[in-house]
């Protein structure tokens, strides 16, 4: 096996190209990989490749979705729990059925929608 043929098999990236930008658009480029946490090879390949990195999450965003988890998983917690108990005990626990059918619908419904936030969040 020659040289060319092992470095394809191990993906090597031994092809370059040079384009020439403005001061202004080399400035914007290198800001937008910073923003994304790549190089600017990484950044590039990801444009020819369709795909359009995004900035990366800030330490207060990273806090909060860890939060929108905690709290997501507390739900799902609570809601397992009641799934294992008959209605009369869960009657007992809400005093009142139609709260209790209410309570258990808000919940289910923002465990969805807190996945799909954490989802979309994830893709970014």
């Amino acid at each position: 096996m020659d040289i060319q043929q092992d470095n394809e098999k191990r993906n090597v990236r031994n092809r370059h190209i040079d384009i020439r930008l403005t001061e202004k658009e080399y400035k914007m480029v290198v800001e937008k990989a910073a923003e994304c946490g790549l190089t600017l090879s990484n950044y590039g390949r990801k444009l020819l490749q369709n795909h359009h990195p995004s900035k990366r999450l800030s330490d207060e965003e990273v806090q909060g979705l860890n939060s929108l988890s905690d709290a997501r998983a507390d739900l799902i917690r609570i809601q397992n729990v009641l799934k294992g108990k008959p209605d009369e005990i869960k009657k007992r626990y809400f005093r009142d059925e139609n709260y209790m059918r209410a309570w258990i619908e808000a919940v289910n419904r923002l465990i969805v929608r807190w996945g799909q936030i954490r989802d979309s969040i994830n893709q970014i």
